[in-house]
């Protein structure tokens, strides 16, 4: 049975992450999406196991071409262009949030930045290559925008986690 669970939680996330990636701002560079913040939240309710598998098998379902990326777009190619590092970069996000699930707090929110500073460096040391722009310039035209973005949803998914922890077992103590 908890394999059964498992799985579903794994596919509501991958679900989850592909609906965020519905909801763009446009922006010159590349789309604000919730997709970040998403991945977060999943990892922090669920934990490292659950989160980080979800998060594969989103990067997995574009990668085959599902339309799951932002702005409805989906192939391998999308990994390996200008924005793709963010893409690889939710496995970071995936992997640090849920290895502090348990713990909250502070510790989860500083964990969570630790994440973005490290998954927005992969992201755009990948745009730089790919666009072949400096890296200052790569931080200018993607970093800011989006990881201002991100610094002030990750605080928010710390406590939004625990809020719908705390439901969830409550609906697991009634059965």
């Amino acid at each position: 049975m908890k394999k059964a669970k498992n799985a579903a939680a794994i596919g509501v996330l991958a679900a989850l992450y592909s609906v965020t990636a519905l909801a763009v701002v446009p922006f010159p560079t590349m789309p604000l999406s919730l997709q970040c913040f998403a991945v977060a939240l999943g990892a922090y309710i669920f934990g490292f196991k659950i989160g980080i598998s979800a998060t594969a098998v989103y990067v997995a379902m574009g990668a085959v071409g599902l339309p799951v990326f932002a702005g409805m777009k989906g192939g391998a190619g999308m990994l390996f262009g200008a924005t793709g590092g963010f893409i690889w970069g939710f496995l970071i996000v995936a992997a640090l949030c849920g290895l502090v699930s348990r713990k909250g707090g502070l510790y989860a929110v500083l964990f969570g930045l630790l994440s973005l500073v490290l998954a927005y460096g992969i992201g755009i040391l990948q745009y730089a290559f790919v666009t072949g722009t400096y890296t200052l310039s790569a931080i200018s035209a993607v970093f800011l925008p989006l990881f201002i973005k991100d610094m002030v949803l990750i605080p928010v998914a710390v406590p939004l986690s625990a809020l719908i922890k705390k439901e969830l077992n409550k609906s697991k103590n009634r059965r």
